[in-house]
Parts: C-alpha cells; sequence; structure tokens
C-alpha cells in the first residue's frame, strides 16, 4: 500500500516507542498497526486523519504492544523477575498474580535456601559418635528442600499460567 507522510509519520513514532522489540516482532507490530490503520480508513470514508485519531497516540499504542511482547515472552520463561514484572502489566488481576507471586517465591525460596542450609550444617557438623538419629533428621531436611523447590516451580507454573490466559496478550486498538 502506498502510504501517505501521515501514517509514515505515525508508524515511525510506534516503532521509536518499542524500545525492548526485536527487529522481528518490530515489523510484526508496524504491520499489523498498518493493518488496523488501513481497515480504519476503509470505515472513516477514506480519511486519514480520522482513522489516526481512532487508533489514539502512537506511544499509547507502542505501550500496548510492549505490554503485550512483555506478557507474551514471560507466559514462556521461568524467570521468577520476568513473569513478576509481566503480572504487573496484567490489570489488577495482574496485582494479584504479582502478590501471590511474590508470597510464593519468597516462601518456596526461604524454605529451599534455609533446607540447603540445614542440609550443609549437618554435613560439617557431622560426627560418627553421635547418639542422635542422623538418618531421620537427614531425611526432614531433604523433605524440606524438595518442599521448598515444589512452592518454586509450583509458583512459576501458576504465573505463566495466568499471563497465557490474559486479555492484555494481544493489544486492543
Amino acid at each position: 500500500m502506498s502510504q501517505d507522510p501521515a501514517i509514515e509519520q505515525y508508524l515511525a513514532r510506534v516503532r521509536a516507542h518499542l524500545v525492548s522489540a526485536t527487529a522481528a516482532e518490530e515489523e510484526e507490530v508496524i504491520r499489523d498497526v498498518s493493518e488496523r490503520i488501513e481497515e480504519l480508513i476503509a470505515k472513516t470514508d477514506h480519511r486519514t486523519e480520522s482513522a489516526l485519531e481512532q487508533l489514539g497516540p502512537a506511544e499509547k499504542v507502542a505501550h500496548q504492544y510492549r505490554d503485550a511482547l512483555l506478557i507474551s515472552k514471560a507466559s514462556r520463561s521461568n524467570s521468577p523477575v520476568r513473569l513478576l514484572h509481566a503480572s504487573l502489566k496484567n490489570g489488577i488481576p495482574g496485582v494479584l498474580a504479582f502478590l501471590v507471586g511474590l508470597a510464593g517465591y519468597w516462601f518456596g525460596g526461604f524454605v529451599f535456601v534455609f533446607g540447603m542450609l540445614a542440609l550443609f550444617w549437618s554435613a560439617v557438623h557431622y560426627t560418627p559418635t553421635a547418639h542422635a538419629a542422623i538418618g531421620s533428621s537427614m531425611l526432614q531436611t531433604i523433605w524440606t528442600i524438595i518442599a521448598g523447590g515444589t512452592v518454586l516451580v509450583l509458583t512459576t507454573f501458576l504465573l505463566r499460567t495466568l499471563l497465557r490466559g490474559s486479555k492484555r496478550s494481544q493489544p486492543r486498538l
């Protein structure tokens, strides 16, 4: 499609605000926005200005796409930081997911780290003449580590699932 200067400027402003997008993602966003502009021009009696007004400021459009890209990437990630960051971009349900995720990561991490410290402590302070039942405390320590790791994995799974079901993974133009 041969585009007029107003559309080219609009798309350039959208592109300029897609700072964290890869080149392929950037091209996909520009293609989506271009198609949406074409649809709106067809509906508004071929008036470019009306179509661009209906879309809204280029900065806002780019912001919606950046959030959608972040949510999409995070839904396939195992990084707690990325998952929590994307959750915050997901509106009120996302803030609730963020709080649950933060609590899950904190609790699971706490249990896991202290289980590992207990294991290390037991190994360093082991004496063959001790009268305590070493096997039972070692088993408890191992179960503590497993429980902490399980909470971490389940928290990651929960956040990924919530982000996959997000309505904000696709921008509303």
